[in-house]
């Protein structure tokens, strides 16, 4: 459930957003159900279509993945955007985990490491979308 300072058409809500994003993300993965992720996914987000089909895939091989979560550890703005198009600067803590990419497949190692990602938002009237997230 997105919280409520999520939904407020502000950078402190653009914030919270991006924060329950990746909430979503390590929940979608440890659960393997992608219904949070799609819910607050813009339908033209090509990365997040990417996301919600891995976590379906895990799903039907019998995958998982253990450990291994994000934590948005800074969220900034690009200066001189528009408001209800923000694109925000994000520095991402990932730890580590195991990974299987089906029931049987051995486990892969999830590193610890930190990532920038640059995250393209959109306002949609009542709520936050996310539309692109790129690896900077």
């Amino acid at each position: 459930m997105l919280p409520e300072a999520a939904k407020e058409h502000s950078q402190a809500g653009a914030r919270a957003f991006v924060k329950h994003y990746i909430e979503a993300l390590n929940y979608s993965f440890q659960s393997n159900d992608p219904r949070s992720l799609r819910s607050i996914s813009s339908d033209d987000c090509t990365v997040c279509a990417e996301l919600i089909a891995a976590v379906q895939k895990l799903r039907k091989t019998g995958g998982e993945q253990r450990g291994g979560l994000w934590t948005a550890s800074k969220v900034s703005f690009v200066p001189t955007q528009p408001a209800n198009a923000p694109i925000a600067l994000v520095t991402v803590e990932l730890a580590e985990g195991l990974f299987k990419t089906g029931r049987n497949a051995p486990a892969q190692e999830i590193r610890a490491q930190r990532i920038n990602q640059e995250y393209r938002l959109s306002w949609g009237g009542r709520v936050w979308e996310l539309e692109d997230v790129r690896n900077l």
